[in-house]
């Protein structure tokens, strides 16, 4: 059997830390539900991340939820869509503008 450490393989560049990380709030599809709180997708936790994630870039943020919301409306076939626009996009616009 081979005695070495796992750090000294290569690749294995895993760093122990000693929190465990966070769950990332992502869809399950095809349902469009946070695999962690069980919401629907994009959660509140979810916006909030992709928010802070993208802050100087809001219009980055409008094309990548577009992006979703073209997966969710092929995931949920013909029919009415609803809230999906408020639900994807709308959230996405910068505070105070009209």
């Amino acid at each position: 059997m081979n005695e070495r450490p796992l750090h000294t393989f290569r690749g294995f560049n895993m760093k122990v830390t000693g929190e465990p990380p966070r769950p990332t709030h992502v869809p399950q599809r095809p349902a469009w539900t946070c695999r962690v709180c069980g919401d629907e997708w994009p959660c509140n936790a979810a916006r909030e991340n992709l928010l802070a994630e993208k802050q100087d870039d809001p219009t980055g943020t409008a094309v990548l939820m577009w992006t979703y919301l073209e997966s969710f409306i092929f995931d949920q076939g013909p029919g009415p869509l609803g809230d999906a626009f408020e639900r994807f996009i709308a959230w996405t616009r910068p505070r105070g503008a009209a």
